[in-house]
């Protein structure tokens, strides 16, 4: 009885360790189908949308003098990156967010990527680009209407002003704006001043082999102690396993 329970406890494990490496296989599965799908929405809605949705205008001395005061602030921004510390005087209130991912494509298109959503093609309520800025490849400028419905039904309609360059590095990418966002209505007056970056960087060799060297470790070892444990549970019961895996009698 007792060897019994031995080996169905060692065959429960075996079992247990195998739907744990295949729900593991399956959530990564799903994970990069489901980053393959937003990258593949992302370059549809880019290529779909017609060139006559780029409106060009006449902009006003305003916004030219926003645009260009943006631009030149973003250069001080980009050398202020790598600080270690960023410390804020005053009263003024502030939100932020910071987020660190990795994706499962190659360096260059995330790159592309990357570039291409700063230009939020989705939005073309209202949407004026700005050609004026200096370097035209690493620099964007633009507004756009953001419609947002209260719960009475009243519409209202947030206007951003966004400036964004772009700055290539030999190992990284770095992408820095600026965005005013204003409100109309019963908001009137009143608006939020945005600073963001984001960085595009290869993940280091090195640390990257280190990750894979400690899973496979880790796996060789779980293989180990599985076969430790069904090799205690049939010797129990007079049996073990030849070298073409097959479950043969010990001889006495």
């Amino acid at each position: 009885m007792r060897q019994y329970e031995s080996r169905k406890e060692s065959e429960a494990l075996r079992k247990k360790s195998q739907a744990a490496v295949s729900t593991r296989a399956v959530m990564i599965q799903d994970l990069e189908s489901v980053l393959r799908k937003r990258a593949r929405e992302v370059e549809k809605t880019t290529v779909e949308i017609p060139e006559i949705l780029e409106k060009k205008a006449k902009f006003g001395k305003k916004d030219t003098t926003l645009y260009n005061a943006y631009f030149e602030n973003l250069n001080a921004l980009y050398e202020r990156l790598d600080d270690p510390t960023r410390k804020m005087n005053g009263n003024t209130e502030y939100f932020e967010t910071i987020g660190v991912g990795r994706v499962p494509f190659g360096f260059q298109r995330t790159c592309d990527a990357v570039w291409e959503l700063l230009s939020v093609p989705h939005r073309q309520e209202g949407r004026l680009v700005y050609e004026g800025l200096p370097d035209p490849e690493n620099s964007l400028a633009l507004q756009f209407c953001c419609p947002y419905q209260r719960e009475n039904g009243e519409m209202l309609k947030l206007r951003t002003y966004q400036v964004a360059r772009r700055y290539v590095e030999t190992n990284r990418l770095v992408v820095v704006w600026r965005g005013l966002c204003e409100a109309d209505s019963e908001f009137s007056g009143m608006n939020s001043d945005e600073t963001g970056w984001c960085i595009d960087d290869k993940l280091d060799q090195f640390v990257e082999l280190l990750v894979k060297t400690g899973a496979e470790d880790n796996r060789e070892i779980e293989l180990m102690m599985e076969r430790l444990i069904l090799d205690d549970a049939l010797a129990t019961d007079g049996l073990e396993i030849d070298d073409d895996g097959n479950l043969t009698s010990l001889e006495v």
